[in-house]
């Protein structure tokens, strides 16, 4: 789940995705005007990223934009 803190209430393209190593990608992407997600899937004993984006522009072009999650594959078990 990406959980908007800036621009609330106004609608701006946000992003959760989760990635499933050997599995599914999961995404939830929008203009939202408080949060994407959640994004859910089964990953026992699998390794995942997850990634969550704000940006203000319109459909995720130029603008303000905020990201962070874990790009490299962890939280494996």
């Amino acid at each position: 789940m990406t959980v908007k803190t800036s621009y609330t209430g106004t609608a701006t393209f946000t992003t959760a995705q989760l990635i499933i190593q050997n599995g599914n990608t999961h995404v939830d992407q929008g203009n939202y005007t408080s949060y994407a997600g959640p994004v859910r899937g089964s990953a026992a004993g699998k390794c995942v990223k997850y990634w969550g984006s704000i940006n203000t522009g319109p459909d995720g072009q130029a603008g303000a934009n905020a990201g962070g999650g874990r790009m490299s594959w962890g939280n494996c078990g």
